[in-house]
């Protein structure tokens, strides 16, 4: 009797022990159900959440490794009436406004609906123990329009960071699910 338990302790440590990938998948995807009911998606189960405003959500992460929170991905809904953005044109337009180097708004569809997409580099500046640091953060953008307004999809990483978090974008992208 003893053995067994042995084993089923050790195949739990190991278990509980193993690596965890840069994505942060390694955790397992979760869904993810906006409070206000306006969408829902797939999450790295092990990623930070951070809801803010009703209608705007970050993801943190991954939540271990040599770049330890260095992504964030975001969901956020702009109304058509009220907004500081009426559209995704004007969202984009408000991008390049801010100082960012971006590409060209590009229409495509996505689950059969018309989206736009974009990527941009821009430099943040912040404080960080007294020290005034300069970091450079690419972010992909997917504008996805609805009835009453549009959702913005936002990827932003650090450079080392940006290629292998991709992955979870993607994955939050083809997820998710406008109620409207």
């Amino acid at each position: 009797m003893r053995k067994p338990i042995l084993f089923l302790a050790f195949l739990t440590l190991a278990t509980a022990c193993s690596p965890k990938s840069e994505t942060g998948q390694g955790g397992g995807m979760a869904v993810y159900e906006d409070p206000q009911k306006r969408f829902s998606c797939k999450v790295p189960g092990d990623w930070r959440v951070r809801e803010e405003e009703p209608g705007s959500v970050a993801f943190f992460g991954p939540p271990s490794g040599s770049l330890a929170f260095a992504a964030r991905v975001s969901i956020d809904f702009y109304a058509r009436a009220g907004s500081e953005f009426a559209s995704p044109e004007k969202f984009a337009q408000a991008q390049v406004a801010s100082g960012a180097k971006t590409t060209p708004l590009l229409e495509k569809t996505w689950k059969g609906r018309k989206a736009y997409s974009f990527s941009l580099v821009r430099q943040l500046n912040f404080q960080h123990g007294g020290e005034r640091i300069r970091q450079e953060r690419r972010e992909e953008i997917l504008l996805i329009p609805v009835s009453d307004g549009f959702f913005a999809i936002e990827h932003s990483a650090s450079p080392q960071a940006q290629e292998s978090t991709a992955p979870v974008f993607q994955a939050v992208v083809e997820s998710f699910l406008p109620s409207t």
